[in-house]
């Protein structure tokens, strides 16, 4: 089954358009002159995006537009959504095997968005607890560390060849054990085994998940964001929903393709139509 159009680049994309209010105007039949024009604007309009072919996947990517300064964390689920596959929350499947599931644009966006300091995290309703409860090996934390560990090590040595074995492990390693947040816990379960919810129960949605991780920042940082500056990307609808009416910008992921630059860009437009317009009304953004 071919994947659908937007959901991955080729090194034969053209991507020409100017962003204006957080949507997209493509410029067709640019001249190589209009082009260069429009190249040497970039760095000083950040709500503009052009690019043409390029000799690699890492330089499209790049072509691609970050958050707006409003942002300060990207969220990701974890099945069928940055893992393209559903593992039901635990398995006992070799994690580094499960690791070639996580999508292509998952793993090239992070690790732009970790070369340019931004902080993301994963927030799944997979426990670890349920894992212990089901006898699988792997669950919650246990499982979406290692996973990310996995795929971003491969890709690094893809992306450097003389990168060494070791270095890759070293480095990816270090990312997730000392800046990736992540929360995952089963509210359903939970609720009914933990004796924490019992009084106050978790919302059956990412609420509970983003507060946490918000939290997680404060303690690291000393900083107390606020849910207008978290990006979330899910394929379940309820947890969109929820998120929004939380003033997350979330973005319904198709869970027949998993995470995709298509989700990407919807993002983008949110988040930038959404910093545009306060700068406009001279909020402080």
């Amino acid at each position: 089954k071919s994947a659908p159009e937007g959901s991955q680049l080729t090194t034969y994309d053209t991507i020409i358009d100017i962003i204006h209010k957080g949507e997209n105007h493509t410029v067709k039949g640019t001249s190589s002159e209009q082009f260069m024009k429009l190249l040497k604007m970039r760095p000083n309009h950040p709500c503009l995006r052009v690019h043409r072919k390029t000799s690699s996947k890492i330089e499209m990517y790049g072509a691609l537009r970050m958050p707006p300064p409003s942002i300060k964390l990207t969220l990701w689920d974890m099945d069928l959504c940055l893992l393209r596959i559903h593992t039901g929350g635990h398995t006992n499947e070799k994690i580094q095997g499960l690791s070639k599931e996580v999508t292509e644009p998952y793993v090239y966006l992070l690790d732009l968005l970790i070369h340019r300091g931004r902080d993301t995290g994963v927030v799944t309703f997979s426990d670890k607890q349920v894992a212990k409860a089901t006898n699988s090996s792997y669950g919650g934390e246990d499982l979406v560390r290692p996973l990310v560990y996995h795929a971003l090590r491969r890709h690094w040595m893809k992306q450097d060849r003389e990168l060494k074995l070791e270095d890759a492990m070293a480095k990816a390693r270090s990312f997730v054990e000392k800046n990736l947040y992540v929360r995952a816990a089963y509210p359903e379960w939970r609720n009914r085994n933990d004796p924490e919810f019992k009084q106050n129960p978790m919302p059956n949605s990412k609420e509970w998940h983003i507060q946490k991780v918000l939290d997680d920042y404060k303690d690291r940082t000393g900083v107390q964001l606020k849910n207008s500056e978290v990006i979330l990307f899910d394929d379940d609808e309820r947890n969109i929903s929820e998120a929004i009416e939380q003033d997350v910008i979330a973005v319904q992921v198709d869970c027949e393709t998993g995470f995709c630059v298509r989700d990407w860009d919807e993002a983008m437009n949110l988040a930038w139509a959404k910093y545009l317009e306060a700068k406009e009304k001279g909020q402080n953004v």
